[in-house]
């Protein structure tokens, strides 16, 4: 993936599925940067949140205005003057990731849009979510998303190639501090003087019980 540079403002959306990691990714890369962060989970709408904590995964219609929510989010942080925004949401399929691109070309002046996408085994996953308290996404929801995603990989030839000039994907299975220096170099940010998460925030993603990432 190309590093974005001559930018107006930066977009990057960090993705994949429940338990992924992709809310602490893009909190400390929000933090590096010094971006607005939002947080996916924070604009379902309490119909979708009620479906998701009964086991219930969301249907295209749900996510649908969901995606126009975040998009216009992001968009009204950049029109507010944000240098960029760090954005974490699930965005499984193409076609929801498509949503987002539009941020790309509907400004009048450029934004360098980027995709991380988390990858982590299902077993992972589960671990994770299973391990995680005070939080409505289930372990069955975290299957669900898994057997219905279409990762942004060249095994899925058909849209990689649509894919492959802004969206790199990682392998998120390993610790933080490994996985945050993939994506850091990934988009292009290996010169940051940061040296990345804290060894607490590193922790929090070796052991299950306080993993921190987004369900949507």
């Amino acid at each position: 993936m190309a590093v974005a540079e001559s930018r107006s403002a930066h977009v990057v959306v960090v993705c994949g599925p429940a338990g992924s990691g992709k809310s602490t990714v893009s909190q400390h890369l929000a933090t590096d940067l010094d971006y607005v962060y939002l947080e996916g989970d924070d604009f379902h709408t309490r119909e979708a949140v009620d479906k998701m904590r009964n086991g219930e995964p969301l249907t295209d219609a749900d996510r649908w205005d969901w995606l126009i929510r975040l998009r216009e989010a992001v968009a009204k942080s950049l029109q507010k003057g944000a240098l960029g925004v760090v954005l974490s949401c699930s965005a499984l399929k193409k076609k929801y990731r498509d949503v987002l691109r539009v941020l790309a070309v509907r400004r009048p002046s450029h934004v360098a849009l980027q995709f991380v996408y988390l990858h982590v085994p299902e077993s992972l996953l589960l671990a994770r979510v299973e391990a995680r308290t005070n939080h409505y996404m289930k372990a069955s929801m975290v299957q669900s998303q898994v057997a219905s995603e279409e990762p942004p990989v060249a095994t899925r030839p058909e849209s990689w190639e649509d894919e492959r000039q802004d969206t790199v994907v990682i392998e998120a299975d390993g610790d933080l501090a490994t996985v945050y220096a993939s994506v850091r170099t990934a988009i292009g940010l290996q010169t940051l003087e940061s040296c990345g998460p804290t060894p607490s925030a590193a922790d929090a993603m070796q052991r299950p019980t306080q993993t921190s990432s987004t369900s949507s």
